[in-house]
């Protein structure tokens, strides 16, 4: 018999530009310069300091799965992912922790981000943890390698805004249930749309989030339509 199906949450969250470690940051240039607009935007002003969007939860896999490379891509990226199991509210609360590899198609237009998340088996998540078992305020580390090679080298202390914020300014703006998931940000170490090296069939990709182990998968190519 194979692995249990993985269960799927109704609702899967991706947070991007939330590292202050990261030279291109979009969104976040604001935060980064000026700190003081954060907590404003926490407490109800716009979103305007990360981008958060949503991605089909169907994409989920668990760690160790295969992940398909898609016909005709040539810009697929992957980063490495604090994820917060949202527990039950009202308000919502942090239930758990995951490590996530964050799978990212290049080759879809930016206008198109939810399409460009949510390929089958591109986010790999690994075993969950109860919340009390992890503190990120204190500074976890996360890395990432492909091939054996570092890509991503980080702490959760360069967060932007931390876990618990997020979840609490979706909340605010949608309806959160038991066994969501917020993926919390990816640190220094993804290419600029244009830049590479890189994720290729055959490519061992691994990611490791202190307190939490390691999560793996081997990128294969999807097969003929």
């Amino acid at each position: 018999m194979g692995p249990a199906p993985l269960p799927l949450p109704a609702a899967l969250f991706c947070v991007d530009d939330n590292f202050g470690d990261q030279p291109r940051a979009r969104r976040a240039g604001l935060a980064l310069q000026r700190p003081a607009v954060l907590r404003p935007y926490l407490t109800g002003a716009p979103i305007e300091d990360v981008l958060i969007v949503a991605a089909d939860p169907r994409a989920l896999a668990s760690t160790g799965a295969d992940v398909l490379c898609p016909r005709g891509c040539d810009r697929l990226d992957v980063g490495v992912s604090l994820a917060a199991i949202v527990g039950d509210g009202p308000p919502p609360r942090i239930a758990g922790w995951a490590a996530v590899l964050d799978f990212l198609r290049l080759d879809v237009p930016q206008t198109q981000t939810y399409l460009a998340r949510s390929f089958p088996t591109h986010k790999v998540i690994s075993q969950i943890v109860a919340a009390d078992e992890l503190d990120p305020s204190r500074g976890l580390r996360l890395r990432l390698t492909t091939d054996g090679a570092t890509r991503q080298d980080s702490s959760t202390a360069r967060m932007i805004a931390t876990p618990h914020e997020l979840v609490a300014a979706i909340a605010r703006r949608c309806a959160l249930r038991a066994g969501d998931i917020v993926l919390t940000g990816s640190p220094a170490g993804r290419p600029a749309d244009t830049d590479g090296p890189w994720i290729a069939p055959g490519c061992l990709v691994e990611g490791e989030i202190e307190g939490l182990g390691t999560v793996s998968a081997r990128v294969v190519a999807e097969g003929p339509a």
